[in-house]
């Protein structure tokens, strides 16, 4: 066993994103972070990050990560309604 620190899952999210050719939806995220965790516990024995995943209708999804894409999301739709100027 490693004594490593484990990561973040919005640090994995955040790492997926930088390193892809194009943009995924939300959902895709969570399904890439799903398999990035079993395929290093089924490698190393030990998980990569501490976070759950449950089983929503359209896959595994973990609260913490959805919540965190929520309020990046509302925060930056409350920037750009801030930009915005609304003909009179």
């Amino acid at each position: 066993m490693n004594n490593r620190q484990p990561y973040n899952i919005e640090t994995i999210a955040a790492y997926i994103l930088k390193n892809i050719e194009y943009p995924y939806e939300a959902m895709k995220i969570q399904k890439l972070c799903f398999y990035t965790q079993a395929w290093f516990l089924a490698s190393h024995g030990e998980p990569f990050f501490h976070h759950d995943f449950e089983a929503w209708r359209s896959g595994p999804v973990s609260p913490s990560l959805y919540k965190y894409h929520l309020d990046v999301l509302s925060s930056q739709m409350v920037c750009w309604l801030n930009q915005v100027r609304f003909k009179s």
